[in-house]
């Protein structure tokens, strides 16, 4: 009988420790967003020209754990002190984004250091998962674009918070 009430506790308290982010998010729903908190996000990037780049609007959110430079660092910097529900659009210059375009990152190489299949304008991966573009196929050379394809661009997000939660605790 001690062993049966010894599991049955063990579940209650599990069960506990599954149903306590929920019951956290309503009680601290006036978070602020700071380090470490999980930060739900809906956004539109637009570029100078007001073209729309990125949306999430509409999908799923972008969660990420603020702090941890999981989405741009200019980006996350202009987010702290938000709470769910405001909204805010942020500029950010593209020496604060993805660089200003760098001419020297073209670079010409033989064409069987790419994939047999790639065509002008393709977006290839390097090793390090850096986006490559190519630019020209001539003879046996590739011209290819190591800048980031957003580089040189300004950014504008409009960004809505979705949510600001603790961390959800792990069992071990």
């Amino acid at each position: 009988m001690q062993h049966i009430r010894y599991h049955w506790i063990v579940a209650a308290l599990a069960l506990c420790l599954v149903q306590l982010p929920t019951t956290m998010a309503h009680a601290d729903s006036d978070l602020k967003i700071t380090d470490g908190l999980v930060v739900a996000i809906e956004y539109t990037l637009t570029l100078n020209d007001k073209s729309v780049a990125d949306t999430n609007v509409g999908g799923e959110p972008l969660s990420y754990v603020h702090g941890k430079h999981e989405i741009l660092p200019s980006l996350e910097t202009r987010l702290v002190g938000l709470h769910v529900g405001q909204s805010k659009i942020i500029e950010i210059s593209a020496a604060d984004a993805y660089g200003v375009y760098n001419d020297t990152a073209i670079v010409m190489v033989e064409k069987n250091q790419i994939p047999p299949d790639a065509k002008v304008g393709s977006i290839l991966t390097t090793q390090e998962g850096q986006p490559v573009r190519v630019l020209d196929l001539t003879g046996d050379n590739a011209k290819l674009d190591f800048n980031h394809p957003l580089a040189g661009q300004d950014l504008t997000f409009n960004v809505k918070i979705l949510g600001v939660d603790p961390p959800k605790p792990t069992l071990r």
